[in-house]
């Protein structure tokens, strides 16, 4: 402060009291001391660096990506800044996935069962970002998917798709890797090595390729198979729930919307008889 009093206009003293309030806790006061740094000097980036922090501290994410992006721009060169540049709050809050180790480790062992625990324990502690670890946890499996499609292993690699489509629809990493699956291999061979109940959901899943490559005949002539079978599925406790999903899904897939009427009204009819 008697730098400051001495010289006035000395933005680095007012960035060094701001370091110092910071530490002692006082944030507000080091927020109004870096301020003054960077009304004092608009181009340095270390206040505006330091400034970020303390924004972050007090919970205003979005002005500390602005704040940590302002000093990337000043000096673009600089690491320590250009890590912030471009993070949304929803990053800075979240940590990722990719970096949890036993997430990874799990899911390059193939541990779906794990991988799922160790998903549902993140629920618990962060509430707040379900949606953006689910979509993170799909694209980590659909990678790991993607690789065993490369080296033709369709038996580890079908009880996985199986897996993610059941847990999600309209995900671009889910799409893409059934785009994939079906370029490779042949449907009647994912059939033959499809479990009882599992057939059906392969055949939906062939379906939404179908869709997906725009050959909207066929999907709606699977489509309206499907949900025929989804009756015994649905009469029977045990399957109740995949019977719903399989007519729900279905019925998205169709291109005509009075055939899907059409459909669902004859599905409600043999339901009820």
């Amino acid at each position: 402060r008697q730098a400051i009093a001495l010289k006035p206009d000395y933005a680095e003293a007012y960035n060094n009291l701001g370091n110092v309030l910071q530490e002692l806790g006082r944030l507000d006061e080091a927020e109004a001391s870096y301020r003054q740094a960077i009304a004092l000097k608009p181009d340095y980036a270390e206040a505006y660096n330091n400034l970020g922090v303390t924004l972050k501290a007090l919970g205003r994410l979005e002005e500390f990506v602005a704040s940590m992006t302002q000093a990337s721009i000043i000096e673009p060169n600089n690491p320590k800044y250009y890590v912030f540049r471009g993070l949304t709050p929803s990053l800075i809050s979240r940590k990722p996935l990719v970096n949890n180790s036993n997430m990874v480790k799990s899911i390059c062992d193939g541990n779906w069962k794990l991988s799922k625990k160790l998903l549902e324990d993140l629920f618990i502690e962060n509430p707040n970002f379900i949606e953006e670890h689910v979509n993170e946890y799909i694209e980590l499996w659909c990678k790991y998917c993607q690789t065993l499609v490369h080296q033709n292993n369709i038996v580890d690699s079908l009880p996985i798709l199986i897996k993610l489509f059941s847990v999600k629809e309209k995900n671009n990493d889910i799409n893409n890797l059934i785009k994939l699956f079906f370029q490779t291999f042949d449907a009647n061979k994912l059939f033959k090595l499809s479990k009882k109940d599992e057939k059906i959901i392969v055949k939906l899943i062939l379906c939404h390729f179908y869709f997906l490559k725009g050959e909207f005949l066929q999907a709606e002539k699977l489509a309206v198979s499907n949900i025929q079978e989804s009756i015994t599925l649905i009469e029977n406790p045990v399957t109740n729930d995949l019977g719903w999903l399989i007519v729900k899904r279905s019925l998205s897939l169709f291109n005509k919307r009075d055939l899907a009427r059409n459909t669902l009204n004859n599905f409600i009819k043999n339901l009820t008889s």
